[in-house]
Protein backbone atom coordinates (compact mmCIF):
# COMPACT_ATOMS: atom_id res chain seq x y z
CA UNK A 1 0.00 0.00 0.00
CA UNK A 2 1.24 3.49 -0.82
CA UNK A 3 1.37 5.85 2.14
CA UNK A 4 -0.41 8.86 0.72
CA UNK A 5 1.01 12.23 1.61
CA UNK A 6 0.07 15.52 0.08
CA UNK A 7 2.49 18.03 -1.39
CA UNK A 8 5.15 15.49 -2.29
CA UNK A 9 5.71 13.17 -5.20
CA UNK A 10 4.45 9.58 -4.93
CA UNK A 11 5.88 6.75 -6.95
CA UNK A 12 3.47 4.89 -9.17
CA UNK A 13 2.67 1.39 -8.10
CA UNK A 14 4.87 -1.09 -9.91
CA UNK A 15 2.47 -2.73 -12.28
CA UNK A 16 3.24 -3.49 -15.87
CA UNK A 17 3.14 -0.81 -17.11
CA UNK A 18 3.35 1.34 -13.95
CA UNK A 19 0.10 3.16 -13.22
CA UNK A 20 -0.88 5.81 -10.65
CA UNK A 21 -2.75 3.92 -7.89
CA UNK A 22 -3.96 5.26 -4.54
CA UNK A 23 -5.54 3.46 -1.59
CA UNK A 24 -8.90 5.16 -1.06
CA UNK A 25 -11.35 4.65 1.81
CA UNK A 26 -15.09 4.66 1.08
CA UNK A 27 -17.84 5.16 3.67
CA UNK A 28 -21.39 4.67 2.39
CA UNK A 29 -23.39 4.99 5.62
CA UNK A 30 -23.57 3.81 9.23
CA UNK A 31 -25.03 0.41 8.29
CA UNK A 32 -22.11 -0.54 6.03
CA UNK A 33 -18.50 -0.88 7.13
CA UNK A 34 -15.95 1.43 5.51
CA UNK A 35 -13.48 -0.23 3.18
CA UNK A 36 -10.27 0.53 1.30
CA UNK A 37 -9.83 -0.14 -2.39
CA UNK A 38 -6.88 0.53 -4.71
CA UNK A 39 -7.98 3.20 -7.19
CA UNK A 40 -6.34 3.97 -10.50
CA UNK A 41 -6.17 7.76 -10.90
CA UNK A 42 -7.98 8.06 -14.24
CA UNK A 43 -8.30 11.55 -15.69
CA UNK A 44 -10.27 10.02 -18.57
CA UNK A 45 -13.00 8.71 -16.26
CA UNK A 46 -15.78 11.21 -15.65
CA UNK A 47 -16.99 9.57 -12.43
CA UNK A 48 -15.32 7.51 -9.71
CA UNK A 49 -16.24 3.93 -10.57
CA UNK A 50 -16.31 0.77 -8.45
CA UNK A 51 -17.11 -2.83 -9.33
CA UNK A 52 -20.84 -3.62 -9.01
CA UNK A 53 -19.87 -6.63 -6.88
CA UNK A 54 -18.93 -4.22 -4.06
CA UNK A 55 -22.47 -2.85 -3.92
CA UNK A 56 -23.81 -6.41 -3.97
CA UNK A 57 -21.40 -7.54 -1.25
CA UNK A 58 -22.36 -4.61 0.98
CA UNK A 59 -26.09 -5.10 0.28
CA UNK A 60 -26.34 -1.48 -0.83
CA UNK A 61 -29.83 -0.53 -1.95
CA UNK A 62 -29.37 0.84 -5.48
CA UNK A 63 -33.10 0.96 -6.27
CA UNK A 64 -33.08 4.77 -6.20
CA UNK A 65 -29.63 5.13 -7.78
CA UNK A 66 -29.40 6.97 -11.10
CA UNK A 67 -28.92 4.80 -14.20
CA UNK A 68 -25.81 5.89 -16.11
CA UNK A 69 -25.02 4.72 -19.63
CA UNK A 70 -21.32 4.15 -20.06
CA UNK A 71 -18.94 3.17 -22.80
CA UNK A 72 -15.54 1.64 -22.10
CA UNK A 73 -12.97 -0.32 -24.08
CA UNK A 74 -14.44 -3.39 -22.34
CA UNK A 75 -17.95 -2.70 -23.61
CA UNK A 76 -21.07 -0.62 -23.05
CA UNK A 77 -23.57 -0.92 -20.26
CA UNK A 78 -25.63 0.73 -17.56
CA UNK A 79 -24.13 1.57 -14.19
CA UNK A 80 -25.76 2.79 -11.00
CA UNK A 81 -24.66 6.15 -9.61
CA UNK A 82 -25.14 7.35 -6.05
CA UNK A 83 -24.28 10.81 -4.73
CA UNK A 84 -22.57 12.10 -1.60
CA UNK A 85 -20.38 9.10 -0.81
CA UNK A 86 -17.67 9.83 1.73
CA UNK A 87 -14.35 9.36 -0.06
CA UNK A 88 -11.18 9.62 2.03
CA UNK A 89 -7.83 10.17 0.38
CA UNK A 90 -5.27 10.34 3.19
CA UNK A 91 -6.75 12.88 5.60
CA UNK A 92 -8.72 14.70 2.91
CA UNK A 93 -12.46 13.93 3.12
CA UNK A 94 -14.51 14.46 -0.01
CA UNK A 95 -18.20 13.84 -0.62
CA UNK A 96 -18.84 12.90 -4.21
CA UNK A 97 -20.58 10.57 -6.61
CA UNK A 98 -19.69 6.93 -7.19
CA UNK A 99 -20.86 4.75 -10.06
CA UNK A 100 -21.04 0.96 -9.79
CA UNK A 101 -20.10 -0.77 -13.03
CA UNK A 102 -20.94 -4.45 -13.62
CA UNK A 103 -18.15 -4.76 -16.24
CA UNK A 104 -15.56 -4.12 -13.51
CA UNK A 105 -16.57 -7.05 -11.31
CA UNK A 106 -13.39 -9.00 -12.05
CA UNK A 107 -11.09 -6.05 -11.36
CA UNK A 108 -9.22 -5.73 -8.02
CA UNK A 109 -9.36 -1.93 -8.26
CA UNK A 110 -11.65 0.99 -9.06
CA UNK A 111 -11.22 4.18 -11.08
CA UNK A 112 -10.79 7.54 -9.36
CA UNK A 113 -12.56 9.84 -11.81
CA UNK A 114 -12.85 13.60 -12.22
CA UNK A 115 -16.34 14.49 -10.95
CA UNK A 116 -16.19 15.68 -7.35
CA UNK A 117 -12.51 14.75 -6.98
CA UNK A 118 -10.31 16.71 -9.36
CA UNK A 119 -11.85 20.03 -8.27
CA UNK A 120 -10.84 19.32 -4.64
CA UNK A 121 -7.43 17.72 -5.16
CA UNK A 122 -4.81 18.85 -7.63
CA UNK A 123 -3.10 15.92 -9.28
CA UNK A 124 -0.01 16.31 -11.44
CA UNK A 125 1.86 13.52 -13.18
CA UNK A 126 5.58 13.21 -13.91
CA UNK A 127 5.14 10.35 -16.30
CA UNK A 128 8.83 10.08 -17.19
CA UNK A 129 9.59 9.43 -13.49
CA UNK A 130 6.47 7.31 -12.79
CA UNK A 131 5.40 9.72 -10.06
CA UNK A 132 2.36 11.82 -9.23
CA UNK A 133 2.00 14.89 -7.05
CA UNK A 134 -1.12 15.58 -4.99
CA UNK A 135 -2.05 18.81 -3.27
CA UNK A 136 -5.19 20.22 -1.68
CA UNK A 137 -7.08 22.92 -3.52
CA UNK A 138 -7.78 26.10 -1.59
Amino acid sequence: MINLKFDEYLKYQHNSPPVPVLQVRFVFNQQHPPFFLPMVVDSGAFCTTLPMSIATGLNLDLSTAQDINFSTPGGNGIGKKIENVRIEISKKIIYGPVMFNPLMDNQPYGLLGREGIFDKIKIAFRESHCKMFLSHTS
